[in-house]
């Protein structure tokens, strides 16, 4: 496997949140326990962390394993320390269905994985772990919809977000035709190979893996893959390709008429968004679902989106950047200076995967920012702490005078 010369790596299982979105998505029971496999990438020399010190959480795409991200983190460590960031950890899981995670569970899944199982999941690695403040979190495509619908229920979780070409869409990807071809592909991917090498050598040939960065193609190499038994030199893909499909798109087929005008049992498609017209017979429900409430979502924002992407035509990235933070609870959006974005020029979906170094540095000002911001926060909150108990526990005589006076008749 491949070592790194800027971080110690640690390997953690947890168990994963309990009760999942959707009750497929468990295979036996219910109750049964799905497990996360979980990074944690502390700098060499950080060994005693200090208050302050930054924590990121990651998320990865779909089908990418988590390993894949880390030039991105070896390029985000030396971009912060020449800005005098100190990094705590950065930890990033695995979600429950795929890569190492989906290894440990592989008995127990079955096939309708929400994404919203993986923001859940999230949440429970970071109490787990009982990880400080300041949190940054970063994430790549459906695992930024995840990342984002996290911090949507838990506003305060999160001091910033870097959102690499995320799946978070005003229209639901279910209704635009286009959107069959990410799934139908890797329904018919091939995902056997008589050995690691071979494998190698078949993805080195392929345009799709040509335009990576070096160190990430060492890394899908090296993760991507596993071997078929432990007696055989055969390898698959870590993340089956049945788990990849599954989280692209969910049927819908069972529960919509044929003339797709309406639903024939709600209750298999609770979620399905019915303003589209016509409904379809697959869809996902997570994208349009995170992008109806961006302008409630209050940590500050980066965007970073691939100029050649698919996802992030520049009417999708207008659409984001004009929601994010506008509303009640949100940040203030754009007009606050709180949300920005870059646009990674002749890169695409996968920027992170092609260009972490530029990916790195951009993330790096936000973290910084974030820092900075706090630090203003901490002292603030801790000057209020030195008070006495009686005054931080107790009614305040002002609150106590505003209520009286309120209800005190006029005459």
């Amino acid at each position: 496997m491949v070592s790194s010369s800027v971080f110690d790596i640690k390997e953690h299982v947890i168990p994963g949140e309990h009760t999942r979105e959707y009750a497929r998505a468990k295979a036996n029971s219910q109750e049964e326990t799905l497990v996360l496999q979980v990074k944690q990438y502390t700098p060499k020399g950080n060994g005693a962390p200090q208050k302050g010190d930054l924590n990121i959480i990651g998320a990865h795409a779909n089908g990418f394993p988590k390993e894949l991200y880390e030039p991105l983190w070896e390029e985000l460590a030396k971009s912060l320390a020449s800005k005098g960031v100190r990094i705590g950890s950065i930890w990033i899981a695995d979600c429950a269905w795929q890569g190492q995670s989906g290894i440990l569970n592989k008995d127990r899944l079955g096939d309708d994985p929400s994404w919203f199982d993986y923001s859940r999941d999230m949440l429970q690695m970071i109490n787990h772990f009982r990880m400080p403040r300041p949190l940054l979190g970063i994430a790549h495509s459906f695992g930024a919809c995840a990342l984002v619908n996290l911090a949507l229920f838990h506003p305060r979780l999160f001091s910033s977000l870097v959102l690499i070409d995320p799946v978070i869409n005003m229209h639901n990807p279910g209704a635009i035709q286009g959107y069959m071809q990410p799934p139908s592909m890797s329904a018919k991917r091939r995902d056997v190979w008589p050995s690691r090498a071979a494998a190698a050598a078949a993805f080195q040939k392929s345009p799709f893996y040509q335009s990576w960065d070096p160190r990430v193609f060492d890394r899908w190499i090296a993760h991507g893959l596993t071997q078929c038994a432990p007696d055989n030199p055969q390898v698959t893909l870590t993340t089956t390709k049945h788990q990849e499909v599954f989280t692209f798109a969910r049927p819908s087929y069972h529960a919509v008429t044929s003339d797709g005008k309406s639903i024939t049992d709600m209750d298999l498609v609770p979620d399905m968004d019915l303003t589209h017209g016509v409904l379809t017979p697959i869809y996902r429900p997570e994208p349009s679902l995170v992008f109806n409430r961006l302008p409630h979502l209050r940590p500050h924002v980066l965007w970073v989106f691939g100029g050649d992407s698919y996802m992030s035509f520049e009417a999708m990235r207008n659409e984001k950047l004009k929601a994010t933070g506008t509303g009640v609870g949100g940040s203030g959006g754009v007009a606050a200076g709180r949300v920005t974005h870059v646009v990674g020029e002749g890169w695409g979906h996968l920027i992170p995967l092609e260009a972490p170094a530029f990916v790195a540095e951009a993330a790096a000002e936000t973290a910084a920012e974030t820092v900075k911001r706090w630090q203003v926060e901490e002292r603030a909150y801790g000057a209020w702490t030195r008070k006495p108990l009686a005054e931080k526990s107790q009614i305040r005589p002002e609150l106590l005078d505003i209520m009286a006076k309120a209800l005190k008749p006029k005459m």
